[in-house]
């Protein structure tokens, strides 16, 4: 807010051949927003005090507080002073907070074996769906199979931060997964607790092999 307010005041006018001030943010992630400004004349000009006061005003009595937005996500809306119309319209759409649920599947295949002069390599790809605090269907790779590994983490967009899954060769049975969103990171290897995982047998002890596993972090 406090960014769009100093560009109103900044420019004094409408956008050029419109009726608005407008500003788009943070676009394509969880705090994708469009704020704005309406007046009809050109006698009126922006003023950054007056623009914090309207726009906190929306975000102060926008966030429902009901049990259905425990994160106090805000709705947005608009505040009509005199000609004057502010607007602060959120783009993305909010989830339930709390323990999230992930089902992976992870594809693993390799090549040659591990010896003197020799050592396999490894390939992997995963298939993320993960679910929000309520259990319904969120984000993920929408039924396709992402290429990963050491380097290349496959990323899932959609949560408070980006969560990424690095599978790892190392430990024998397809290693392992590591992931990390924001300040939390663990592995497939955590059992208890939460981030934790539970992780099936690969389907054969040949390549190409597959598992399932379940996780559960905080979201």
């Amino acid at each position: 807010i406090n960014t769009f307010c100093v560009e109103a005041e900044k420019q004094g006018d409408h956008d050029k051949d419109s009726g608005s001030l407008r500003r788009e943010y943070n676009n394509n992630g969880p705090d994708h927003v469009i704020i704005s400004m309406d007046w009809p004349s050109n006698s009126f000009k922006p003023n950054k005090n007056e623009c914090l006061k309207h726009l906190g005003h929306i975000m102060d009595t926008c966030d429902g507080n009901e049990p259905t937005n425990p994160l106090n996500w805000k709705h947005g809306g608009y505040n009509q002073v005199g000609e004057v119309r502010y607007n602060i319209f959120p783009q993305a759409k909010k989830y339930w907070h709390g323990t999230c649920h992930m089902h992976i599947y992870e594809h693993i295949s390799w090549k040659g074996i591990d010896g003197p002069g020799t050592k396999r390599t490894w390939y992997f790809k995963v298939r993320p769906d993960v679910q929000d605090g309520a259990g319904h269907s969120w984000t993920g790779s929408h039924g396709e199979q992402w290429d990963a590994g050491d380097g290349n983490p496959a990323k899932v967009y959609g949560l408070y931060d980006t969560l990424y899954l690095t599978p790892e060769a190392a430990g024998g049975k397809g290693g392992y997964i590591q992931f990390s969103i924001g300040k939390q990171s663990w592995t497939t290897k955590d059992k208890n607790g939460v981030p934790r995982c539970q992780v099936g047998d690969t389907s054969s002890d040949y390549s190409p092999t597959g598992r399932d596993m379940d996780c559960w972090f905080h979201c």
